[in-house]
């Protein structure tokens, strides 16, 4: 049986239709900012919003689900679960501190349009489309 593990990502999107992403530190490529769920969440809202004051530094509203994916991975089931979010700040405006701020767990962060994905590589694949 493989093991599960659900992971919540926030999808936020500013008037100029770009998205924020983030660089996870030691990763090759661009996601979603968010995290796996612990045993701790009450709820995966919860997740995303503790996974977002963690990362970012800020507060956030968390509003429709918008996708859900399923990867596999060596034993392991993912099921990643993206709500459209909007963030009470821009996290990018500390982007120079954001190793300190997320605890040295992302190296950098974001806003890139369609245009700004080409060429890199960003996960998921679903997003350099989404506009």
């Amino acid at each position: 049986m493989d093991k599960i593990k659900i992971v919540c990502r926030a999808l936020v999107v500013d008037e100029q239709h770009r998205i924020l992403l983030v660089k996870k530190t030691g990763s090759d490529f661009w996601s979603l900012p968010g995290g796996k769920l612990d045993a701790d969440d009450v709820s995966v809202e919860e997740c995303l919003a503790r996974e977002l004051h963690e990362e970012l530094g800020v507060e956030s509203k968390i509003e429709e689900i918008r996708h859900v994916l399923e990867l596999h991975k060596n034993d392991t089931r993912y099921v990643e679960l993206i709500w459209n979010t909007t963030l009470h700040g821009d996290p990018t405006k500390q982007q120079e501190g954001i190793f300190e701020v997320s605890g040295h767990e992302l190296e950098d962060i974001r806003w890139m349009s369609n245009e700004d994905m080409r060429g890199e590589v960003v996960k998921p694949d679903f997003l350099k489309n989404l506009f």
